[in-house]
């Protein structure tokens, strides 16, 4: 294995990115480094990149990725050889969020990938790079050969948080209206039309997004029609 990491340095925006090469650590207890195989764009990365979001500099961005673990510390020696993703935030499983109210992403001592600095831990803490160091309160999820690495890549983020949102609703529903058909909108639409939602509705102001969610028995609207 290379002992070498490639990463893409985020310095703040209206900078650009800079490749930097950083010596692979060694996993402490319940760590993982994982190599990188697909890191897709979420949102929230755009909005740090444009400005529109603040987040600590230098940093290394990116939270929506699969990988392989190629090295593992003490307690998790047998995840080595895994491919997976994992969830966008590590917490500490103590806490009265993470026990009381099982709300480990409300913990106390929350990190989340992709949004953190250089100078936090190894500084190995997002997606845009070659490899990314898991920290011990991470959960890891296997990626079965029939899913692709594009296809799983986002499902930390994205997917999960049109889940967590179609869980919220009311049961029996018969007409539901998604506002906008990115990909959180794609993943809203799919779920509700596979929970047997009769009538799914979704408008977005670019015409090639309405085109593709129609495709899927969506009805499609331009609200400046």
């Amino acid at each position: 294995m290379t002992s070498t990491v490639d990463a893409q340095i985020f310095d703040g925006p209206g900078q650009p990115f800079r490749l930097e090469r950083l010596p692979i650590p060694t996993p402490g207890p319940g760590e993982r480094v994982v190599a990188i195989r697909c890191a897709t764009l979420c949102g929230s990365d755009v909005h740090t990149v444009e400005g529109r979001r603040r987040e600590p500099t230098p940093a290394i961005l990116g939270h929506e990725g699969i990988g392989d673990v190629v090295t593992a510390g003490a307690g998790v020696e047998n995840d080595v050889g895994r491919r997976v993703t994992w969830t966008l935030a590590d917490s500490c499983g103590h806490c009265r969020f993470c026990q009381q109210f099982d709300l480990p992403q409300k913990c106390d001592d929350l990190f989340k990938y992709g949004h953190a600095g250089l100078t936090d831990g190894t500084g190995l803490n997002g997606t845009y790079a070659s490899h990314v160091l898991l920290r011990q309160g991470t959960h890891l999820v296997d990626i079965p050969d029939t899913i692709s690495d594009s296809v799983a890549a986002p499902a930390n983020c994205a997917l999960a948080t049109a889940v967590a949102a179609i869980d919220a609703l009311p049961d029996r529903l018969e007409r539901v209206l998604i506002q906008g058909a990115g990909l959180l909108g794609f993943y809203a639409a799919a779920l509700l039309r596979q929970q047997g939602v009769a009538s799914v509705w979704c408008c977005d102001p670019i015409a090639s997004r309405r085109q593709l969610v129609s495709a899927w028995d969506v009805t499609a609207i331009d609200l400046h029609e």
